[in-house]
């Protein structure tokens, strides 16, 4: 215990973020604020520019703003602060504070007014009594916000966040307006003003003189050539890792040096480069002398270029001010619409769209033309966009906010309105009932009347993502962002409480504190009514209650008491959770249960915390849209993956691509010195195409029939002597020698290490301008590793040591026998014998409990992966889809040669995409295609490949085929299964496979009832934490061609209205909404006997209730509608939903 005491200590004293919500936390409450004094932030610290500088400046030149203190906000790895910093030296009202420090936290208390063009960091938020003004930092042209679609929703969280308690956001035109309401869905619960009114950044190109301009440059040592005029090349930043700019910035030099060996006898070229790879760009000798210094502000800098050469930056919008010629060089827009997507479409910008840097060189040598031919839609987005930049857009800002004067031109938008304003906690939104409900719920609310905002924590799941994106656009959501806002005694308050859930703990729960930090989460927002949907969890319940709303309420989906004391594998799962809960539920205004048998048993089993006449009920409500959807399409989807990699020609020319699916081409010849590089790359038929580089110049897609991938080169190797600390990545690779030569040998993922302290004793520099260093733990040699991956320690080793010791000692009591190497390569073997005992705990021994091993012993099994530790070498095996496990290569036989594996029957409608096929596997025969569509009838896994057998006895490559439309899929044991055929008695059950949904009791019931009706079929929808458990069961009756466990159905009501009985056997429900869907759908149905299948089947009057609910009373309910033909009950979905959400409105009215 003394040590976790210790690790605990160290883990917070080190943690930065941490530590600046605690001071926040003490600040707000009890820092003096000074009514004159400003905080500017701009670029996160990193420069004094844009707007914010522009309202500095203004206020420092004009006499009646002379009382105001200003303090700047500055990151001292930034080199220019020390410039600004002196030339302020004797302006007493000017102050600057480092940021991320104590003094720093206490400055945004302490001032009235904050200004940023980008965001607070998200330990903040503003007092009430403070005004944040937000001038952003440029018009839209990317998508942003929920607009990018299939993005992990929780992105844009901060900036959300910011927007939200902001007093006035800046928006200089209507487009950008509508990014503030829309695009980040502010429309309706943004409480402060948009300032419609111009950009204070764009007077200063009014202000700004030629002359001043170009004496700066020079001052700068640009290379500016007066008797030139000047072109100015602005690329955005896309790349994916900051730390390693390397690539993007080559391909910058080298375009630009291009650029300019093409253009340099009439233009000068300056480069600004995005100010996230600007500290790398200037570290290079080739930028020197074009390279425009971070601290030039941009605005300034445009009254000195002639034309502008941009990709997506919001910069040219801006620089229409000019009426100066402009071109968008977007090389990568296949891979931008691909991931994000343009505002603007490309026939409406004001300048032509080239894909490579020869089409810019092209346009340049006739601008003039160009500037005609574009000059309609220059006109057009410019009176649009910029129609409020007079040159006195400052003045009218601040003359609005400091001294209330109105606009004289522009207007102030006020996104208030009457609509009842819903906060919804809605927890993980992992696939389960729960989820479910929730997204129906959302989907039949009136947006007219409800403003609604679901919170949640950050999702890392697909299928949370996924759940998320289902959810109605009308709806937004807000993520939990950081470390929480309470000073430390509030949190030791808080964990005391989690810890012994008490009545006297709960009353010494810090509200005040908790409703702070739920200021921070909503961002300084009042709702009318909050709810806890999922009402699971304290930690996040505690949040909707300490939310700012008039009311608060909790829905019970079950009964509670039942579900804290669920056991799962031996753990309560839920309990400490709901305890903690229980004690809580006195403070919410009603506690909604759904269904009024669910209220009745949770009023009497939770008499003791709350008094019963805090429950009420509403009914949940259906998805009508989905239920009677029978879309079964399959969506084939084109997959663009960005990749950075070297290649090689194989052949004196290779053709070039204009896109990556154009099949016509043109030839280009490459030179034996010539550098050719990949950075995205597709499958497209038989072949992968790649968007390539040469020597660091884009020209095009080109085929992997012309080109290898190329190794790196090994540059320098240095014995070094540090420690690092491994960063968590799940990606990156330890090698065992450097990946250099194709033979070089892979350790495994780097994920293993994770978070150990490594001594790193060389460095590599390779040809790709990666760096691998070499790493060490007690002297042991683990392996190369991308240096990127490692964080370097420079300070309290010791003690860091001593904290990784503590927390990682089990990882590290198996260095010994950790994996010395790993491949990657596929295979197949059978196992010969199994030892009683393995010295490598992972392996495969003949104790093995998943399975009989009699059931493998002989059988042709798929490696997929090979490992070797000191004990020799283990195959990774597998039984079709089935982990067998991992055993020792001298207990194996290694399979060459053809062999058939396994067969299996499946039913696919597919097009056969080559004109050869075979008429025997064994054989390899070919045979010409003459029908190109047919059906595949039987899936052969072979040793040397996947072939399908199709209706006209043939044989086909899996690569060769195209399926058009599946007649079933494959269930959790790996067995291709047919969608429910009329002849047979389909049986369907849907749910989380959990204990208290009874599915084994199901399958058992269900086995003695197949004895007596051979065409009986079970189909089990859902998946949960026993799903091995019923798969073993299944195999061990025997049944798995009669009961398929089918997994997650994405839309499951297609299956389901197939179906001749629907039938549910949990233990316990709130209100069992399957039994609603399968009514709607005309299924006939039928569950165990209890009380929420009693209220929903009127005690047995719309579906038949089981006599007793064991097995035996399971298999009568499936004999009697078997023997009954049991009819589907009268069941109207719609009039259901009408009623269903009236009594939801009715608890969110009610006082």
């Amino acid at each position: 215990m003394f040590g976790l005491n210790i690790l605990a200590k160290v883990r917070k004293k080190n943690n930065l973020s941490f530590q600046l919500a605690t001071w926040a936390a003490e600040y707000y409450e009890f820092c003096e604020q000074d009514s004159k004094m400003i905080f500017y932030e701009s670029r996160d610290g990193k420069n004094m520019v844009d707007s914010p500088k522009a309202i500095f400046e203004y206020m420092m030149n004009h006499e009646r703003y002379k009382e105001y203190t200003h303090v700047w906000s500055f990151d001292p790895a930034v080199d220019n602060w020390e410039n600004i910093i002196n030339f302020y030296q004797e302006q007493t009202n000017v102050l600057f504070v480092e940021r991320n420090t104590q003094e720093y936290v206490k400055y945004l208390y302490e001032s009235k007014f904050l200004i940023t063009n980008a965001t607070f960091q998200s330990f903040f938020i503003p007092r009430k009594d403070q005004v944040v003004i937000n001038t952003w930092h440029g018009t839209p042209l990317k998508k942003m916000g929920f607009d990018i679609k299939d993005s992990n929703p929780a992105g844009p969280q901060n900036v959300i966040r910011n927007f939200l308690f902001s007093n006035y956001l800046i928006s200089p035109n209507r487009h950008t307006t509508n990014m503030y309401l829309n695009s980040f869905k502010l429309d309706g619960l943004y409480q402060g003003e948009i300032l419609e009114a111009g950009y204070p950044r764009i007077d200063l190109m009014h202000k700004t003189t030629l002359e001043s301009e170009v004496k700066k440059l020079k001052e700068l040592s640009l290379n500016v050539n007066l008797d030139k005029k000047t072109v100015l090349y602005c690329p955005t930043w896309k790349g994916k890792d900051v730390n390693n700019p390397t690539s993007e910035l080559n391909q910058i030099i080298s375009e630009s040096k291009f650029l300019q060996s093409h253009i340099g006898s009439e233009y000068n070229l300056l480069v600004k480069v995005h100010p996230f790879i600007y500290d790398a760009a200037k570290e290079i000798d080739e930028f020197r002398g074009f390279l425009v210094p971070d601290s030039y502000d941009p605005n300034e800098l445009m009254v000195a270029i002639d034309l502008l050469v941009t990709d997506y930056s919001s910069i040219f919008f801006d620089f229409m001010l000019t009426d100066k010629p402009i071109l968008f060089y977007c090389w990568d827009k296949d891979l931008y619409e691909n991931d994000r997507g343009l505002y603007i479409s490309e026939d409406k910008l004001p300048g032509p769209v080239a894909t490579t840097i020869f089409e810019i060189i092209n346009y340049i040598k006739s601008i003039d033309r160009v500037q005609k031919e574009y000059r309609q839609n220059y006109e057009a987005l410019k009176s649009e966009f910029l129609k409020y930049e007079d040159g006195n857009v400052t003045h009218r800002i601040i003359s609005y906010i400091f001294d209330k004067h109105e606009l004289n031109l522009g207007e102030s938008i006020v996104s208030r309105n009457n609509k009842k304003k819903l906060l919804f906690y809605v927890g993980g939104m992992k696939n389960n009932g729960i989820t479910s409900s929730l997204i129906n719920l959302l989907k039949n609310i009136d947006y007219s009347e409800y403003d609604v905002t679901c919170f949640s924590g950050y999702p890392h799941s697909s299928e949370s993502i996924s759940n998320i994106h289902a959810i109605p656009d009308e709806a937004r959501f807000l993520f939990k962002p950081g470390y929480a806002m309470l000073s430390n005694k509030e949190q030791k308050l808080v964990a005391r409480y989690n810890e012994k859930p008490s009545e006297k703990n709960s009353s010494l729960l810090p509200w005040d504190g908790l409703k702070r930090e739920a200021s921070r989460i909503f961002s300084n927002q009042k709702f009318d009514v909050a709810i806890d949907f999922s009402g699971y969890s304290f930690f996040w319940s505690k949040y909707i209650l300490a939310a700012d709303s008039d009311k608060k309420l909790c829905y019970l989906h079950s009964d509670m008491l039942e579900d804290k004391n669920r056991t799962v594998n031996g753990v309560r799962i839920h309990e400490m959770n709901l305890l903690r809960l229980f004690y809580q539920y006195k403070n919410f205004d009603k506690l909604i249960t759904v269904s009024p048998i669910m209220q009745e048993v949770n009023q009497a089993k939770l008499s003791k915390f709350v008094d019963k006449d805090k429950f009420t009920y509403a009914l949940n409500t259906l998805d009508t849209e989905k239920l009677f959807s029978t879309s079964k399409e399959l969506n084939e989807e084109i997959n663009i993956l960005e990749s950075n990699t070297d290649l090689v020609n194989i052949r004196e020319s290779i053709e070039i691509f204009k896109s990556p699916f154009d099949l016509e081409s043109k030839s280009q010849i490459i030179k034996s010195t010539d550098l050719l590089r990949s950075v995205a790359q597709v499958k497209f038929a038989d072949e992968i195409r790649y968007k390539i580089l040469i020597n660091n110049i884009f020209v095009g897609w080109t085929s992997s029939k012309d080109v290898n991938i190329r190794l790196p080169e090994i540059v320098s190797i240095e014995n070094v002597d540090y420690f690092c600390y491994v960063k968590r990545n799940k990606r990156r690779i330890l090698w065992k020698d450097l990946p250099t030569i194709e033979e070089a040998r892979v350790v495994g993922k780097i994920w293993d290490y994770r978070y150990l302290i490594v001594k790193v004793t060389k460095e590599a520099y390779l040809s790709t301008d990666q760096v691998y260093v070499h790493i060490q733990i007690d002297s042991k040699d683990l392996g190369w590793i991308e240096k990127s991956v490692l964080n370097p320690i420079n300070s309290n080793l010791m003690l860091r040591k001593m904290k990784n010791h503590l927390s990682n000692r089990n990882r590290l009591r198996t260095l010994n026998n950790r994996t010395l190497e790993t491949v990657y390569e596929e295979g197949f073997a059978r196992i010969i014998a199994l030892p009683s005992n393995d010295p490598w705990k992972s392996a495969l021994t003949k104790d093995y409990e998943k399975e009989d091993i009699n059931i493998i012993n002989g059988k042709i099994l798929k490696y997929t992966m090979k490992i070797q530790n000191q004990n020799g070498w283990y195959y990774r095996l597998w039984d079709r889809n089935k982990f067998i496990g991992w055993v020792n290569e001298k207990n194996l036989l290694i399979i060459d040669g053809f062999h058939i594996v396994s067969t299996e029957n499946i039913l696919l409608k597919a097009q056969i995409i080559s004109d050869y096929a075979f008429s025997s596997l064994e054989e390899q025969k070919t045979i010409e295609v003459t029908t190109k569509e047919v059906l595949l009838t039987e899936k052969c896994i072979t040793t040397l490949g996947i072939y399908f057998k199709t209706n006209t006895d043939i044989f086909v490559e899996e690569s060769k085929i195209k399926v058009i439309k599946s007649f079933g899929k494959v269930d959790l044991l790996g067995n291709f299964v047919l969608y429910p055929q009329q002849e047979n008695f389909n049986i369907v059950t849907m749910g989380r496979l959990s204990p208290e949904k009874r599915q084994a009791e199901l399958i058992e019931a269900f086995n003695r009832f197949v004895t007596s009706v051979d065409n009986a079929r079970l189909y089990i929808l859902g998946d949960g934490p026993l799903r091995q458990e019923l798969i073993d069961q299944i195999k061990s009756l025997n049944i798995a061609d009669k009961v398929f466990l089918m997994g997650h159905e994405k839309n499951p009501f297609q299956l389901l209205s197939e179906a001749q009985f629907f039938i549910l056997t949990s233990e316990y429900e709130g209100q069992p909404m399957v039994l609603l869907e399968a009514m709607a759908l005309g299924v006939p149905v039928g569950a165990t006997n209890i009380p929420a299948t009693q209220f929903v089947l009127q005690n047995g009057r719309l579906g038949i209730l089981a006599q007793s609910n064991n097995v035996e009373g399971i298999e009568n309910m499936l004999i009697k509608a078997y023997n009954e033909k049991v009819q589907p009950a009268t069941f109207n979905a719609q009039e259901y939903n009408k009623n269903a959400i009236k009594m939801f409105y009715k608890q969110i009215e009610e006082v």
